[in-house]
């Protein structure tokens, strides 16, 4: 046999001289080492957390990464257990147990949270993460006072930290001390002169202060800043809807989308509209869904064929949103709630059965019963869940005003009042349970506490009444 073989250079090859300029440059790059690594807030997802738990970890991190897929996912004891064997590989070491205390306090054990903490201090006494912790424990306990006095901490070893000014401002707001809010907020704004959210706030709290003028020039203001941002024009045309100017509020959302159609600004300038405008309602919704079926475009779709008498409509929008993304838990409960809704009862729990498998935080708990309360349908099974909720966070009172609706809408007004007395001992300014409770009263024959409570819940949110309406429950 006989074998030819030829060769050609793919690139001009380097003469002597390119190689002595090039040997400064590569001589510095061998001396650099590449890292790829993820980022500082990537959560494992669940086939990643099912190898690792076939694993038997060594080391400190892969203990804690463990420990915080699970702790993400409510596995509180199998959390602990993980940050536990950390602690014991490195006792010299706060990580572990500032990690384990944030599970004991996750899962209802603040005295063991406590000692975790002192413990993580004890090693690392400047240590702003046990103060950040320290301040959301407090905060899920409704102690803002100490919630306060933790974030101050976080914040003085670490001032230009915005997530404690964000955290320490909420807290202020609880307290109902305004002024000090808006010091933090301005502090955002110092450090981070972009972040949209910052404006949002202010105009928030300027709201709780009936400073309408404020918080309108504050939308002002947000345009002005970011005027080709359409996420922050969609923030100043909230801003505007809640205070009254609907127009001002849908020349904005126009100029949002005209910019860059999005979803989501097709759905909030759907619900900007008078609820009469249900042709305009419906071709933003549709809008919206060519853009994208998650979300709340469907949610609110079903809604609106379902109030105008098309449950066949509606059926086809979730069924179509359903298939489309078949692991999406928010869609799987708009088709739920939307198969009751439309009388098909047993189709709606089937789905319901498998969205309270999955449920395990309080949030998702919440989020059942506040939905299933809202469109007044599976009360019982809403009220199971939001008991359930209230079990790990007896104190929340977003849970506690949705067992309050949900018993509401059943009829028990006397539970509800009681449920609903307790959110505005810790809220006194949550609109949904004042004006709730006004339905409460008024469904007693109390006319004049009714009155107080919704002349009271009006003065901070003057949507709440339409918002109720949209839920089919009046005075």
């Amino acid at each position: 046999f006989t074998i030819e073989k030829t060769e050609r250079s793919l690139a001009p090859e380097m003469t002597n001289a390119e190689a002595a300029a090039a040997q400064p440059r590569l001589r510095a790059l061998a001396e650099k080492t590449v890292y790829l690594r993820r980022p500082d807030d990537y959560v494992m997802t669940d086939a990643e957390l099912a190898i690792a738990l076939k694993e038997t970890p060594t080391t400190v991190v892969a203990l804690i990464d463990r420990g915080n897929a699970l702790l993400n996912r409510e596995r509180h004891d199998e959390a602990i257990a993980d940050y536990s064997k950390a602690a014991a590989l490195a006792p010299h070491t706060y990580w572990p147990l500032a990690d384990r205390g944030l599970a004991y306090a996750r899962k209802g054990d603040v005295a063991a949270a406590e000692r975790d903490f002192a413990a993580a201090e004890q090693i690392e006494p400047r240590n702003p993460f046990i103060a950040n912790r320290r301040g959301w424990v407090a905060m899920q306990n409704n102690r803002p006072k100490e919630a306060v006095a933790a974030y101050t901490r976080a914040i003085e070893l670490t001032p230009d930290d915005t997530a404690a000014l964000y955290a320490r401002a909420a807290a202020y707001r609880k307290l109902t001390d305004h002024d000090a809010a808006l010091a933090d907020v301005a502090k955002i704004k110092a450090i981070a002169p972009k972040d949209i959210q910052a404006y949002m706030l202010r105009a928030n709290i300027l709201r709780d202060m009936a400073r309408t003028d404020d918080v309108l020039a504050e939308a002002d203001a947000i345009a002005k800043a970011f005027p080709t941002d359409t996420y922050a024009l969609a923030g100043a045309a909230a801003i505007r809807t809640a205070a009254g100017r609907p127009a001002e509020a849908m020349a904005l959302y126009d100029r949002a989308i005209a910019i860059k159609p999005e979803a989501y600004l097709y759905v909030n300038r759907a619900l900007a509209r008078p609820v009469s405008d249900v042709v305009g309602r419906r071709a933003d919704l549709d809008a919206a869904l060519a853009l994208d079926a998650t979300g709340d475009a469907v949610k609110y779709k079903a809604d609106l064929e379902l109030k105008a008498g098309d449950p066949r409509a509606a059926l086809a929008a979730v069924d179509k949103a359903a298939a489309t993304h078949p692991d999406d838990d928010d869609i799987l409960l708009v088709r739920s709630l939307t198969r009751m809704r439309a009388g098909q009862q047993a189709a709606g729990e089937s789905d319901w059965a498998i969205l309270r498998a999955k449920a395990t935080t309080p949030f998702q708990l919440n989020n059942l019963c506040w939905e299933a309360a809202t469109t007044g349908v599976a009360l019982a099974r809403a009220l199971e869940a939001c008991d359930a909720a209230l079990i790990k966070l007896p104190n929340d009172a977003a849970i506690r005003d949705s067992r309050a609706l949900t018993l509401l809408r059943m009829g028990r007004i006397d539970e509800a009042i009681v449920d609903y007395d307790r959110v505005l001992a810790m809220e006194p300014r949550e609109t949904s349970s004042l004006w709730g409770r006004s339905i409460a009263w008024s469904k007693k024959g109390d006319r004049a506490k009714s009155d107080a409570d919704a002349a009271a819940a009006i003065k901070i949110d003057p949507r709440v009444e339409t918002r109720y309406a949209a839920f089919g429950m009046t005075r």
